[in-house]
């Protein structure tokens, strides 16, 4: 039987604008059951919540590209890096504008491996 390891992520806001919705994960036996972990699915799958996670030109917990950090918070990378709580917000202005919700988001990252 798969067994799900647990990992504590920060909870985000209550003054969140995302509509977050309960998913069941497709690829394991768990589920997931609160708003906050829907965007924590997202994040232990892009970055495994390392703030400081880079792949090739996408940065941080929520893998996204410089160019968004600028767009979403008016900040470099550099000025993000390693700042678990602002990459939380640009990822949740990212996923609002791209996908209206992070359950939107988690779909599509269901069907293509990236959101």
């Amino acid at each position: 039987m798969f067994q799900a390891a647990i990992v504590t992520l920060p909870k985000i806001s209550s003054s969140s604008s995302i509509p977050q919705t309960s998913v069941s994960s497709s690829s394991s036996s768990s589920s997931i059951s609160s708003g906050s972990d829907d965007i924590n699915w997202l994040i232990s799958r892009e970055s495994s919540g390392n703030p400081n996670a880079v792949n090739g030109s996408y940065k941080g917990i929520g893998q996204l590209s410089e160019a968004a950090y600028e767009t979403y918070l008016g900040m470099t990378w550099d000025q993000v890096k390693g700042n678990y709580q602002l990459q939380l917000k640009a990822m949740q202005a990212y996923i609002s504008a791209r996908y209206a919700s992070v359950s939107a988001a988690i779909s599509f990252w269901q069907q293509n491996g990236w959101y």
